[in-house]
């Protein structure tokens, strides 16, 4: 994971400009006139979205209720395909070296399909299309996620504009070779004291949406490429050199697409790891291979 800059423009313009742009639908002629009536409300929701999300208080802000019509009027608002949430997804995901990133965020392995809404949008349909509740994401974690977001007043998923992410290892590859075979396991662990409150938060994004097993499922295609990497290097350079050279790129990769990164964690772990290198790489090695 990598934090995204949030959107820093008028989340309420964003909401009037999108209005704007609906298309009244023919069989119901006043639906935009309902959505006007609510205007003065929203406007209030939004402000007080804005004090609770400066001041990282987001679980102090409850549900609103609703007729069965104003929530279905707000809930059609969003659609993932719609003009400005495409310019909006556009956005928060180029990078500084102005490229679009379409990995989710949430996860890092799958694409981006949807937008996560932080406040959940079937608990609170006025967020819908507010900009600084959408974060980009795939359908797996939206799924998994649900409408659970906040347990006890605290927070229960990552932020990527709310919470600094540490550049601290907090995951790690656990390497198992038994012959030929290689069995990988993430675990989270605080070994390297980031704060308590961050750390929980991480817990329980990375439990609530499996990430630790999901990161195990896709690991084949990295453990196939540094071992084809290993193989072309050692005809020409010592394994302390080859492995320098896959901890160095895998350290810069880190610093772009995130400290924590499944895959340049598990490319660190396993040109350190003995039984990966001798068993299942088969390079003879002269010394000891010094392990993280």
């Amino acid at each position: 994971m990598r934090n995204l800059d949030a959107y820093s423009d008028d989340a309420f313009k964003f909401y009037n400009d999108f209005i704007k742009r609906k298309r009244i639908p023919k069989e119901d002629l006043n639906y935009k006139n309902r959505l006007t009536l609510l205007e003065n409300h929203i406007s209030k929701r939004y402000e007080l979205y804005d004090i609770k999300y400066l001041a990282n208080e987001l679980p102090d802000i409850n549900p609103e209720i609703y007729t069965s019509e104003q929530n279905k009027d707000l809930l059609s608002l969003y659609r993932f395909g719609a003009k400005m949430l495409v310019d909006l997804r556009i956005k928060l995901t180029t990078t500084k070296n102005n490229r679009v990133s379409n990995d989710c965020q949430n996860c890092t392995i799958g694409e981006i399909g949807s937008f996560d809404h932080y406040l959940p949008k079937d608990l609170f349909p006025e967020y819908a299309i507010n900009p600084k509740n959408l974060i980009p994401s795939c359908s797996i974690c939206n799924s998994y996620k649900g409408i659970k977001w906040q347990e006890n007043g605290k927070r229960l998923f990552i932020s990527p504009y709310l919470d600094a992410l540490p550049e601290k290892q907090y995951l790690f590859a656990i390497i198992n070779v038994e012959n030929n075979d290689i069995g990988i396991e993430f675990q989270i662990d605080n070994r390297n004291n980031i704060p308590t409150d961050l750390f929980e938060i991480l817990r329980n994004h990375y439990t609530k949406l499996y990430l630790c097993s999901r990161f195990a499922e896709n690991c084949e295609r990295v453990i196939n490429e540094i071992k084809t990497e290993i193989h072309k290097y050692s005809k020409f350079l010592p394994i302390e050199q080859i492995k320098e050279i896959i901890i160095e790129c895998a350290n810069d990769n880190r610093k772009v697409y995130g400290f924590n990164h499944y895959i340049y964690i598990l490319q660190i772990a396993l040109v350190c790891n003995v039984d990966f290198l001798e068993k299942y790489v088969g390079i003879e090695l002269s010394g000891p291979v010094e392990q993280l």
